[in-house]
Order: C-alpha cells, then structure tokens, then sequence
C-alpha cells in the first residue's frame, strides 16, 4: 500500500480500516510514516502530537529551507501551511505549483538574490516553466510567474530518494554548543527548549518548543554552512 496521490490523512485512514483493533496506533504510525516521504518523514517525527493531529499535519504544505555540506542536507528554517477546503480538491500538480509558490513566498528573505533549487518528487512540476503560460489557468499563471522572479530551477526526485537530514550531526553539535548551555542555563529565555525524538533514528536534538510548530535549535557549528555554501541554498518541498 503506497501513499500514491492521496492526501495521508486517507492513507492514514485506509490503513487503520484494514488493521481493526489488532494493530496498536504506534504500529501503525511506524507502518503510515515509511510510506511517506523520508524528509516529511523528518519532520512529522518532531511532533508528539497525536496521530491523527500528525495525521492532519501532513497534509499540509510542508518546505524546508536547507543547505548542502559534502552532500548531507541541513535544515536552516522551516515552513508549513494548511490547506483550505477547496485547496484540499486541487489537483496533484495544482497543490504541488501552489507549495512551490507559497514556500518561496514564506521564505522570500532568504531567498532575494541566491541561487537555489526547488526539489520536487511530483515529476510533472519539473515542465511547468517550460509550458506557454497561455497553456495555463489564472491561478497557475500567478504562481508561475511569482516564483519566476526568483529561480525557474525545478528538479524532480522520487520521494523516497530525497535525503533525509543529518540529524546525528545536529545533535553531536548541541552537545559542544555554549550558546545552547547558556540558554539552557538560563530560566528567563523565551525560548521553551525540549529534546525531542527524531523517528528512524537514535538521537533526540533540542527544539524549541514555544510555539506550535517546533523548530530545531541550529548549533554555532552549522552556521558556517549558510556563508560557505550558500549558492547551494535549496527549500525541499513535499
């Protein structure tokens, strides 16, 4: 059972239909999470939400802003958005053009002025900017030509190619960072620091836990990997 064109939450669904009570919800979630994605994979496993609150979680429109050091990804900053209803009962290639669109527009200030690639593991996104526009409905025109201004470099990979993040990594770099001990050590931060379990691996990385969607605390280590590489800035969208 693949997750093919359908939302996860009807994956997610379909597979609790089929295993009745005989299946724990934890089974279950390990079964639905490998069949998605291995990046939205990543970050679904930081939520300790319920299943079916992760469930609605994936399905919306979910960008990572990362960078390439010796070929392993690192997260820099991450976006996510619900879909409307009627966003919900757009097309595959329409809700995939509209994640292109919306990531890029999130991540605007990042963005202006770098060369950076849209990875998608919907193949049909890839020929978008080499269609007439006239080909195009209005609403696809819009979005096409927004994120034109700032790459037309669309390349597809199969969903359960793309790499996942080097969370070990991440995690051995907590360990050393003195910024993080003094915010640690600090009771009056507005930051809510919390280890959190990635799912598929042993570590746990501190995420700040403040707001509702958790964002990983980047070590003084990873830094560097903005200024260093930074003609290889890509946002992954799933």
């Amino acid at each position: 059972m693949e997750l093919g064109d359908r939302h996860p939450s009807d994956l997610l669904r379909q597979m609790k239909s089929l295993a009745g009570s005989s299946i724990s919800d934890e089974l279950i979630k390990s079964l639905w999470l490998q069949r998605l994605p291995q990046q939205t994979q990543a970050i679904l496993s930081i939520s300790k939400d319920s299943l079916n609150n992760i469930a609605e979680m994936a399905d919306k429109i979910i960008a990572v802003y990362s960078s390439s050091e010796h070929g392993v990804w690192k997260p820099l900053s991450f976006f996510s958005r619900k879909l409307t209803d009627a966003q919900k009962r757009y097309s595959t290639y329409d809700r995939e053009l509209l994640a292109a669109y919306s990531s890029v527009k999130y991540l605007k200030k990042f963005l202006e002025g770098r060369n950076f690639t849209i990875i998608t593991d919907h193949k049909p996104i890839i020929y978008a900017f080499r269609q007439k526009l006239d080909k195009a409905t209005p609403r696809q025109q819009r979005h096409l030509e927004y994120i034109a201004q700032f790459t037309v470099d669309v390349q597809h990979v199969p969903g359960k190619d793309i790499t996942t993040i080097d969370y070990e990594g991440i995690a051995k770099a907590q360990e050393m960072d003195e910024g993080l001990k003094k915010i640690l050590s600090y009771h009056n931060s507005s930051l809510k620091l919390e280890k959190v379990p990635i799912f598929g691996s042993n570590f746990d990385i501190f995420c700040d836990c403040s707001a509702k969607e958790k964002r990983p605390y980047i070590p003084e280590a990873f830094w560097r990997i903005v200024f260093n590489n930074i003609h290889n800035l890509a946002h992954i969208l799933e």
